[in-house]
């Protein structure tokens, strides 16, 4: 559900340099770039020096890469 809600607020292309005003404290522009250099990050587009996100590819890989944490896992 926090997904879909997001999905109606963000672009549908997402810049690199733009990653942390639209998902702060969740993923930083220098992690996305390592992850990709790794081949584990979400898909992008390159365009020159200038990398690009699909709204929706980033969304599909955070709620792919998400856990939910029982009460027991906190203890």
């Amino acid at each position: 559900m926090v997904f879909e809600d997001a999905k109606s607020k963000l672009p549908v292309f997402i810049g690199r340099s733009e990653i942390e005003r639209f998902f702060p404290g969740v993923i930083s522009r220098g992690t996305l770039a390592n992850l990709n250099s790794k081949g584990r990050g979400p898909k992008y587009i390159k365009r020159g020096r200038k990398v690009f996100y699909y709204r929706d590819d980033i969304l599909e890989w955070l709620k792919n890469g998400s856990k939910s944490i029982s009460t027991e896992d906190q203890a």
